[in-house]
């Protein structure tokens, strides 16, 4: 997103998030408290709302991309309850035997464009690393009123505890290792 807005660091310059530069912050100040409500279900532990969980049964979900990720995600979804259809832009004999073997599993699968009647129909859209989120179908999902959510982003729904995201393209390892110490 920020090489797309044109915000990411230039060669021989300070990064975009450099303390030494005086566009970024320096520190947070912001202070958030978790709100815990009580509440009953799957997205719920000991009586405690989980804030970020995804309720899953019965709800029809789109995952586009049958790659390993798309793969694990349809799997995880059906265990979840929800009724899954897995996309992927390449015919079907070009998925692999694991994608295919989904349809044992009660996974539908959709090679090639997803129809719009049924787009109409999904309530969520998991999009597989290296699917355009941009893509016709997935805009045309969420603006029928699905929600579109990324792979990692289905998994945060159901950790608990806190997570610390890095990303970027130079210094994850580094500041892996000093947030891990």
């Amino acid at each position: 997103p920020l090489r797309d807005a044109g915000l990411e660091g230039v060669e021989d310059r300070f990064p975009l998030f450099d303390s030494r530069n005086p566009v970024c912050a320096v520190e947070s100040v912001d202070i958030e408290a978790e709100v815990v409500v009580r509440a009953s279900g799957p997205c719920s532990t000991n009586e405690m709302f989980v804030p970020h969980c995804l309720e899953l049964a019965r709800k029809k979900v789109l995952v586009v991309g049958a790659a390993r990720s798309g793969i694990a995600s349809a799997q995880f979804l059906v265990e979840k309850g929800a009724v899954v259809a897995l996309n992927d832009a390449k015919p079907l004999e070009q998925w692999s035997e694991a994608a295919r073997s989904l349809k044992t599993q009660g996974i539908g699968l959709l090679p090639g464009e997803v129809p719009s009647w049924l787009l109409d129909q999904i309530e969520i859209v998991v999009v597989s690393p290296g699917v355009p989120t941009l893509s016709i179908p997935i805009r045309y999902a969420e603006r029928a009123g699905a929600e579109v959510i990324g792979e990692v982003e289905l998994a945060w729904r159901f950790l608990k505890g806190r997570v610390v995201a890095i990303t970027g393209s130079n210094g994850k390892t580094t500041t892996t290792t000093l947030v891990g110490e």
